[in-house]
């Protein structure tokens, strides 16, 4: 809403600018940059979006608003302004542990680093071939720059891999190695197994569904089980084309509800009540 407010005010139609895109740079500028930090604006576009970003702070900073990034950047500036409610926390704490270390970004790691001070009593966990949250200003320099931060931390490499058979975790080790700041490193599988991870690339979620769907009765019809398939999926939204495609075949099977919940939503249930209208006027 405030981003909008200054669209108009700009004189700009909200229709014609990717207000969503404005946001996501804006949640990368405060993630990216510690409070007071001169951002470097790189084209006009940037430019533009930084003007929205001011009267988004301001607009907030009038009703003492705080939004989920806030969350970070408003900790850092209160430890900086206060020392003495930070040494109440570095007293509090005697030993930091954080999981997923890859995933942090420069204004967690700045607050981190003021907390574990003075005994910098840190243990970090984390996967530098996993940094996949750039867009929020996430990097492996992190992790690849820990021992420049800390030189007497000891570092424990972690590279036999316990979850996945030889072939899934040989053709990961392949890919992940185009990776190009990264530790080096061979990650080697715990257990072995003869059926090699099959590859495919369907031109869009339809397609990679008819194809999923049609290997699992080619397989049934050759003796297989339906209970001997499991289709996963990162998201619930991913797996609708599957759901969908599975409720059109004769495969008995189960869905977790999150797949469901697509079809419960307001709007698709809106849309599909006037589908089945067109289709029958009693309905």
């Amino acid at each position: 809403q405030y981003i909008k407010m200054a669209l108009a005010e700009e004189g700009l139609d909200e229709k014609d600018f990717p207000v969503d895109q404005a946001i996501q740079q804006i949640g990368y500028w405060k993630n990216a940059y510690l409070p007071g930090e001169q951002i470097p604006l790189e084209d006009e576009w940037e430019k533009r979006v930084h003007s929205l970003y001011r009267h988004y702070e301001e607009q907030k900073a009038a009703r003492r608003q705080f939004d989920f990034d806030d969350m970070a950047s408003a900790c850092w500036q209160l430890f900086q302004e206060q020392p003495d409610i930070l040494k109440r926390y570095q007293t509090r704490f005697h030993a930091i542990l954080i999981d997923e270390f890859q995933d942090i970004n420069p204004v967690q790691y700045a607050i981190i680093k003021l907390l574990a001070s003075p005994e910098n009593n840190l243990t970090c966990v984390g996967d530098d071939d996993q940094s996949i949250y750039a867009f929020r200003g996430s990097s492996p320099s992190f992790i690849l720059d820990f021992e420049k931060d800390y030189p007497k931390a000891k570092t424990v490499r972690l590279t036999t891999n316990y979850r996945s058979s030889h072939p899934i975790v040989a053709s990961a080790d392949m890919v992940v190695k185009k990776n190009k700041k990264r530790f080096p490193k061979t990650l080697s599988a715990a257990r072995d197994d003869r059926q090699k991870p099959l590859l495919f690339y369907p031109y869009d979620e339809e397609e990679e569904a008819i194809m999923i769907v049609s290997d699992i009765q080619e397989k049934i019809e050759m003796g297989a089980k339906p209970d001997d398939f499991a289709i996963l999926y990162r998201t619930n939204s991913s797996g609708r084309a599957i759901f969908e495609r599975l409720h059109q075949s004769a495969i008995p099977y189960t869905a977790e509800q999150g797949v469901r919940s697509f079809y419960s939503r307001r709007i698709v249930r809106q849309m599909l009540a006037y589908l089945y209208l067109s289709q029958n006027q009693d309905d």
